[in-house]
């Protein structure tokens, strides 16, 4: 696994590591605000900073397929339902499959809820 850690040398101008890229799980990119405001603190030999959850997710998409599957079906969901809230009026069907959607939604959430969680209790 990647050494998610900055050293004092590399860190300078901020003690927390680079997340300025723009790719889909940059912290500026896709996931950030999926977690807001939680954070764990990380230890290393030259640096003491806390990891947001945005940051451990960016980690997680660039280095575990499976959490980027979840991720990107989290995404896709999202877009259906926002398609589906768009429309001035849902026939009962409609609103089932939204209802349903959103259920499915909040599961793939909670599995990368679960991801995260795992990685804290891996990288305390």
């Amino acid at each position: 696994m990647r050494n998610v850690f900055v050293s004092e040398e590399k860190s300078k101008a901020s003690p927390r590591p680079s997340t300025a890229g723009n790719g889909t799980y940059g912290a500026r990119g896709v996931l950030a605000g999926l977690f807001p405001g939680r954070g764990f603190v990380c230890t290393s030999e030259t640096r003491r900073y806390a990891l947001t959850e945005n940051e451990i997710a960016e980690v997680l998409g660039r280095e575990n397929e499976e959490f980027r599957k979840v991720f990107d079906e989290h995404r896709n969901l999202k877009e259906k339902i926002s398609r589906i809230n768009r429309r001035v009026y849902l026939t009962p069907e409609e609103e089932h499959e939204k209802k349903t959607l959103q259920k499915v939604k909040l599961q793939m959430k909670d599995r990368m809820a679960d991801f995260i969680r795992q990685y804290k209790v891996a990288h305390s």
